[in-house]
């Protein structure tokens, strides 16, 4: 199978339409034309990864976010970003985005795997927009159990809440990344999980409806382990689409770190 014969096939996954002309899920680098043997899949291609991917072998390497820090790679210009292509291109690498397609398959493939892998037990309900989906609990939970059962069960450093901590809810919007505004969700759900979130709205509107006496939160999970296990359940789906092909998942690591306490 050629790598271009791959891609086509990844792009027939979604249920829902995405726009071609428009798509950020485009290939990056390399060649399309070279057979394929073995897949690499990340959430973010870090220099870390394409080195290692590179060194594993990987004549594709699949990533769900930007190479170059812009939604649609747009920028060519700068020092580091240069570098970077330099790098990209002597690993050999052929890189493709699958994003928009990713999110475009029903259920959602990144909830999906970010469900699965959390062990949370209950029901995925409708996709509210793109990148959002509702989901109930089969029991209840309170922020801060939800939050200590994403940090354990998706290795998570720290999850920070804002809003009430100590009542059980059991419906979730899950906007695992960076899905845009989501103060309105509260409307129809007691939690809101995110990657990232805008504080001045989206944190403060779950600290004041807290004080006002509603069961309403917002779980900050960081972007990065908000979404990975959405590319470790890809790796699973294409295993067994694809048998003849060799696939390993690699893992970014989250980009922020917590400090050291001092003594």
């Amino acid at each position: 199978m050629k790598i271009m014969e791959l891609v086509e096939d990844l792009k027939t996954w979604n249920a829902e339409p995405v726009d071609e002309e428009n798509t950020c899920d485009t290939v990056k680098a390399g060649s399309v034309d070279k057979e394929v043997h073995k897949v690499a899949l990340t959430m973010f291609g870090t220099v870390d990864v394409i080195r290692e991917a590179g060194m594993w072998g990987a004549d594709l390497l699949i990533v769900h976010e930007p190479l170059y820090y812009d939604h649609m790679d747009s920028i060519h210009n700068l020092m580091i970003i240069q570098e970077k292509q330099r790098i990209v291109s002597e690993s050999g690498l052929t890189i493709f985005r699958f994003h928009d397609y990713a999110h475009a398959m029903v259920p959602d493939m990144i909830c999906a795997g970010e469900l699965k892998y959390s062990r949370l037990q209950g029901e995925m309900q409708e996709r509210q927009r793109f990148g959002v989906t509702s989901f109930v609990l089969e029991h209840g939970l309170t922020a801060e159990e939800l939050a200590k059962t994403f940090e354990r069960n998706l290795h998570i450093d720290s999850v920070r809440i804002s809003g009430c901590t100590d009542k059980k809810g059991n419906k979730i919007a899950c906007c695992f990344g960076a899905p845009g505004e989501l103060f309105d969700l509260f409307e129809d759900h007691d939690f809101v999980v995110a990657g990232e979130i805008s504080e001045w709205r989206d944190a403060e509107i779950a600290r004041d409806a807290a004080a006002l006496g509603y069961n309403k939160a917002i779980l900050v999970l960081g972007h990065e382990t908000s979404e990975r296990a959405g590319m470790m359940y890809m790796k699973e789906l294409c295993e067994d689409r694809y048998p003849d092909l060799e696939f390993r998942y690699f893992e970014s690591g989250s980009v922020l770190k917590i400090s050291a306490k001092q003594s």
